[in-house]
């Protein structure tokens, strides 16, 4: 390790560990002066084994929380206004400077706190750097500000907080990552885009918020949302006179910190999904190419997997599968709401939106209840998450369990249906059903041939949607209630009818324990292992099912 003078002359002091050793070696060295020095690998600095190393006065800087450097008097002065001290925490958001200097917000577990800096260059402003900052503390229009002599590099990539949902600013949302919940624009036309950023009114008809779009926040160059949408943001404060009590706002730190609304209404316009589903005569969508945004409940898991996903949407006006080569950092889960900007096309038929980009609104909402299906399919099942009765399967030899999926002939005895086991899907590794099931589904297409008058099919999306019913009997409703559910060591049923019989199957229709009457301390389920089953209620003239879950 050379840190020699004689190689470079700027540094500090002079450090060497002595001639290059090929066995491992160790070199201890105490500086004595702060400063940054320099120093190479001799034998390897032609291929760039360089480095710096960044020496500081460890008395000079004390080091606080910065919920401590941050306290205010009754006037909204900083308690510790001209403090000289060392701040650790977690970089939020952009470098809202831009240009010559910085100006950012960083956090520790206590709290936030704005850096700022006219000159200060020598640091790359990154979301999730761990960093150390020395400085001397001020305020600037009431917002508490750090001003750096040091920045030093900690880590990267670290975990932000999720931000705090707020109905007002103040004090003590300064600082802090905040989310407002089902606002609205006052005035579009204070959307400018214009200077070096401009303030806007929200509301959420109750309570009104000022937010900051600043130039170097990437919504700056959208057109004014419409609708309404959640916003996150970092809190701020710009009052320009004493006390400091007043401008509290947000700072939005890129364009996914707006959620739901319509970004960019010219590009995107909201649809009904049913309404760019339709198609023509020939089968043909009447909506090919157009640009939209839609938006509603993830009814499926990702069929696609790997690097890409597909799934099904669905608003309740019509379904669609989404499909992209790119994720966008969403994992697909069932009922989440979610919204997608992207172009309708088409694939073997199968109408698609293909994302531009999408976006989390909700997670685990009520799910849809899929539509009995009594004739063929047709256009009108593509998208829906669909219910099959009494379903057998025509040749079991068909259940494969190989390449990327497989299809499977069922029957309800009068119409035959095309069942596509996607190797996604749990499914896909178990043994064929047996006996009579009712099946579960996203209705799907796959017309190679380009007529797209056929070739619809059903997609199950796990175990769950296969519900074996055991034979043919007439189905009726006993106002079932099964509790608890998830189960132990024992069920309980509550029901007005007079049940002869009760049986528990396995979804693939395997009976497992059976009681007549009904047991006055409930069912033993000891013997059942974690998983999913249905418990069967004979009465005469047909049968009830529900699942239960044991865990």
């Amino acid at each position: 390790m050379n840190g020699s003078t004689a190689t470079y002359p700027g540094n500090p002091q002079s450090f060497l560990s002595g001639s290059p050793m090929t066995a491992p070696w160790t070199f201890n060295f105490t500086f004595t002066m702060p400063g940054t020095y320099q120093y190479q690998c001799d034998l390897h600095v032609g291929a760039g084994m360089t480095g710096t190393i960044t020496v500081v006065e460890p008395s000079s800087y004390p080091e606080y929380d910065i919920a401590t450097v941050t306290t205010v008097d009754a006037d909204g002065v900083l308690d510790s206004l001209g403090v000289v001290c060392q701040l650790q925490g977690i970089v939020y958001g952009v470098d809202f400077r831009g240009g010559t200097g910085v100006q950012f917000m960083m956090r520790d577990n206590t709290g936030g706190i704005a850096v700022f800096s006219t000159t200060y260059n020598s640091y790359n402003v990154t979301e999730g750097d761990e960093i150390i900052v020395q400085g001397t503390i001020e305020q600037f229009s009431g917002l508490s500000e750090i001003a750096p002599d040091m920045i030093l590099f900690v880590s990267a990539g670290n975990t932000l907080e999720d931000p705090t949902v707020v109905t007002s600013f103040d004090e003590s949302t300064e600082g802090e990552l905040v989310r407002i919940n089902g606002v609205h624009l006052v005035d579009p036309g204070q959307w400018t885009g214009s200077g070096p950023g401009f303030n806007v009114d929200l509301t959420d008809d109750v309570n009104n918020y000022s937010v900051r779009i600043d130039n170097d926040c990437t919504l700056y160059g959208t057109a004014a949302p419409g609708g309404t949408f959640d916003l996150i943001g970092l809190g701020w404060q710009f009052d320009n006179a004493t006390p400091f009590t007043e401008g509290y706002q947000i700072y939005p730190r890129y364009t996914d910190d707006l959620i739901g609304g319509i970004i960019n209404p010219t590009q995107y316009p909201p649809y009904d999904i049913g309404v760019v589903t339709t198609v023509d005569g020939n089968g043909d969508v009447d909506s090919l190419n157009v640009k939209c945004q839609l938006q509603g409940l993830v009814t499926s898991g990702d069929f696609n997997g790997g690097g890409s996903i597909q799934f099904f949407l669905d608003d309740g006006t019509g379904g669609v599968s989404v499909f992209s080569s790119n994720p966008f950092g969403y994992t697909v889960n069932e009922n989440d709401e979610i919204i997608v900007r992207g172009t309708i096309v088409t694939f073997s038929c199968l109408t698609q939106v293909d994302p531009d980009t999408l976006w989390l609104v909700s997670s685990g909402n009520t799910p849809y209840t899929p539509e009995v299906v009594i004739g063929p399919m047709t256009e009108a099942h593509e998208g829906e998450l669909l219910q099959f009765n009494n379903l057998n399967l025509v040749d079991p030899g068909q259940w494969t369990g190989a390449g990327p999926g497989f299809n499977v002939e069922v029957t309800d005895g009068v119409n035959n249906y095309q069942m596509r086991i996607d190797n996604d899907v749990d499914l896909y590794s178990l043994p064929a059903p047996t006996g009579t099931f009712n099946a579960i589904g996203l209705g799907s297409q796959f017309d190679s041939d380009g007529t797209c008058n056929s070739g619809y099919q059903f997609l199950p999306r796990s175990l769950e949607d296969i519900i074996s019913t055991g034979v043919h009997d007439r189905v009726v409703d006993l106002q079932l209630r099964l509790y608890p559910n998830p189960a132990g060591e024992r069920l309980f049923v509550q029901t007005e009818a007079t049940v002869e019989s009760w049986i528990i199957f396995d979804l693939f229709g395997k009976q497992l324990l059976q009681w007549e009457g009904m047991p006055s301390n409930g069912f033993d389920i000891s013997s059942l292992q974690t998983g999913m089953y249905l418990l069967q209620a004979r009465v005469e003239g047909g049968v009830a099912s529900r699942k239960f879950v044991v865990e």
